[in-house]
């Protein structure tokens, strides 16, 4: 019982006494008077599916002190959304999804969350050199970037996220020294890049990465091209041993 509560499904209402620790939000309009009986010190986890939150957001995100898990996925929210900036402030956040938001860029401050084990900004608007905050690299105990869709670049010590275990990026910004640090990530078991933009020297510096990545066990390669990145050169290359899927697109 109260494991969660579900709003937009059946009209559904919180009563004047919820302790709703686990909050589901649903495909609707929400008015702010409808979480006002929220047990705010209580809330654990927020997931929003398809709403028009942006109203709500600004005068509750900060109040959910507690929060772990903060999902906001294909939901309407201003570009410049005031709340984003207030996710620094959650300190506890576990997991941070904002899929499908149209959010331009991520509060500089997001290095504070360093309890934060997931982060989704995939099918958002995050474009260009600063997207990635350069504290991003401060997030010790991520274990899972998801990037799909959007294109960034990643910031310089992305090999400082050492628990990272699944990365999947498409389009990036990649310099030899960044490619050279994914080989520092030696407990990624999942990795989706892409290799449009790669020339010689890059793909020599990421097969001599992946040759690093020994628990590697799903490596997905975007717009792999063997005739412009030479065949040959992969050839050379050792997968780990692990591997279980390889995808060459």
């Amino acid at each position: 019982e109260n494991f969660v509560t579900i709003l937009g499904s059946n009209d559904q209402q919180l009563s004047s006494q919820s302790n709703a620790r686990r909050l589901a939000v649903h495909k609707g309009v929400v008015g702010e008077h409808e979480l006002t009986n929220i047990c705010k010190p209580k809330l654990r986890s927020f997931n929003a599916t398809r709403c028009s939150l942006q109203i709500i957001l600004m005068s509750l995100l900060p109040s959910f002190q507690v929060l772990r898990v903060l999902s906001i996925e294909n939901c309407e929210l201003t570009e410049d959304n005031p709340c984003i900036k207030s996710l620094a402030g959650l300190h506890h956040l576990r997991y941070l999804g904002l899929r499908g938001t149209p959010i331009r860029e991520l509060p500089a401050e997001i290095g504070d969350l360093r309890f934060l084990v997931t982060l989704d900004v995939s099918h958002t608007k995050l474009d260009g050199p600063d997207a990635l905050p350069q504290s991003v690299v401060l997030l010790g105990q991520l274990k899972c970037l998801y990037c799909l869709h959007i294109y960034i670049k990643l910031p310089d010590g992305i090999g400082n996220l050492a628990s990272l275990e699944d990365l999947r990026l498409d389009l990036a910004d990649y310099t030899p020294n960044i490619v050279k640090q994914l080989g520092k990530l030696t407990e990624l078991r999942v990795l989706h890049i892409d290799t449009h933009m790669f020339n010689d020297s890059l793909i020599e510096a990421l097969l001599e990465s992946l040759s690093n990545l020994q628990k590697l066990e799903e490596l997905k390669v975007f717009n792999f091209d063997p005739l412009r990145s030479g065949l040959y050169r992969w050839g050379g290359f050792s997968p780990s041993r692990q591997l279980r899927h390889l995808f060459l697109c």
